[in-house]
């Protein structure tokens, strides 16, 4: 095959002199027409002029053409850097739609293989196997931590497991197989899991059976333990909740709620503590309600703080019961509560409405009893027997508002 013939680009020597000769040609050039045309008759002089006018016409010609070649390729210039801007828009519009393509096509597959995943591993839970089982929370379990999006329903997948009956109390593999599946919801509701921590989750364990319930340190968005039974102890010390529901739970152990936060309602209705209830230091925040609870053991609220409306309206205490040094923020209802052994307010303080219709208790401790005192006059205020408002006393740290000591008039006011 021929090479191709090989241009080389023009030195500036050889343009220099090309002008140069094109300089002297056209002085040359004008030279001779002058010394042909130049005698000085008239009829030269008009010749010479008509040369004139014809070398300015091809002058203007030569301009024109030139600023229309000018013109043609600035034209061509902007025409080309159209182009190129379309055709580059064109070519992100084409890798973006690709990587939208791939993107879809990427979600689909994993999507895909979530579902499959999952299938599989709520299709292990049904298995016979009690290790079959547990594999099958292993898979669910890595699944909800590698798919954030998938955690609230394998939480709730987990919680309807642990809500089936037991088939038999002598069944020793599926009780480790249903305590697995507490330890797994534990150990990813504690904050200071770092990344296994799953933010956010719902836990409804109503009507479960459970042996034990340790969710101390955790959060939870919202807890539904209504109708539950624990054979052993359930502890929330230091939990934090949302919400909370635990309406006629059976708690057969302690129930150990110190330092608990709940920062809107929370429910403890017709719940029976078989042995005692610790609730030191909890901060319910919204709307409690502990009607027709039954405490078998001791019931310690020593330096809880009622944020919102409470009610203990018809409880029944059997123990020794403790609320020193508590705060009720808002309306305290203790209508129809019974109270078997001592009860203590001592150094309690009201801030709102407070009921104590019907209490019936054997040994009232009610020392140190301060009360706001600037209440409109509808707020009601019925205090237990024998006890009212009294003379002015010093707000308590971080209050607003006046206040007043409630007094025994039995003892004179002491």
């Amino acid at each position: 095959m021929a090479e191709r013939p090989q241009h080389q680009a023009l030195s500036h020597r050889a343009i220099t002199l090309a002008g140069l000769a094109l300089v002297v040609l056209g002085v040359g050039l004008a030279m001779l027409l002058i010394w042909a045309y130049g005698g000085g008759s008239d009829a030269e002089r008009n010749k010479l002029d008509a040369i004139r006018t014809a070398g300015t016409i091809v002058v203007g010609a030569g301009g024109a053409g030139a600023l229309w070649l000018a013109a043609r390729r600035q034209r061509s210039a902007e025409i080309s850097v159209q182009q190129k801007a379309h055709d580059q828009v064109q070519a992100e519009k084409a890798h973006s739609l690709n990587e939208q393509t791939a993107a879809n096509t990427r979600a689909d597959a994993v999507e895909r293989l979530v579902t499959e995943l999952y299938g599989k591993a709520v299709e292990q839970l049904g298995s016979e196997k009690a290790p079959v089982r547990m594999g099958g929370m292993f898979a669910l379990e890595r699944l909800a931590q590698n798919v954030p999006g998938q955690r609230q329903t394998i939480v709730n997948v987990l919680c309807a497991y642990l809500q089936m009956r037991l088939p038999g109390d002598d069944d020793q593999q599926e009780a480790q197989v249903r305590t697995r599946a507490q330890t797994i919801l534990v150990a990813h509701l504690r904050p200071d899991a770092g990344d296994s921590f799953w933010e956010n989750t719902d836990l409804d364990l109503s009507g479960a059976q459970l042996s034990e319930l340790d969710l101390s340190g955790c959060k939870v968005r919202r807890g539904s333990f209504g109708g539950c039974r624990l054979s052993g102890t359930m502890s929330l010390r230091h939990a934090e909740f949302a919400r909370l529901s635990c309406d006629g739970a059976v708690i057969e152990g302690e129930a150990l709620c110190d330092e608990l936060t709940v920062t809107g309602e929370s429910s403890w209705q017709q719940v029976e503590f078989r042995r005692s209830a610790r609730f030191d230091g909890a901060r319910l925040r919204g709307r409690t309600r502990f009607d027709r609870a039954v405490v078998t053991g001791q019931a310690v609220f020593a330096g809880a703080e009622f944020g919102g409306d409470v009610s203990f309206d018809g409880a029944v205490f059997r123990g020794g019961t403790r609320f020193q040094r508590a705060v009720f923020l808002r309306m305290a209802s203790f209508d129809g509560a019974g109270f078997a052994q001592q009860v203590r307010f001592t150094a309690a303080c009201f801030a709102g409405e407070v009921t104590f219709d019907g209490v019936r208790c054997t040994d009232l401790r009610f020392d140190e009893i301060t009360a706001r005192a600037d209440l409109p006059g509808d707020v009601t205020r019925a205090w237990p027997p024998g006890f009212a408002l009294g003379g002015a006393c010093p707000a308590p740290p971080d209050r607003e508002g006046e206040w007043a000591r409630v007094i025994s008039e039995t003892r004179g006011g002491r």
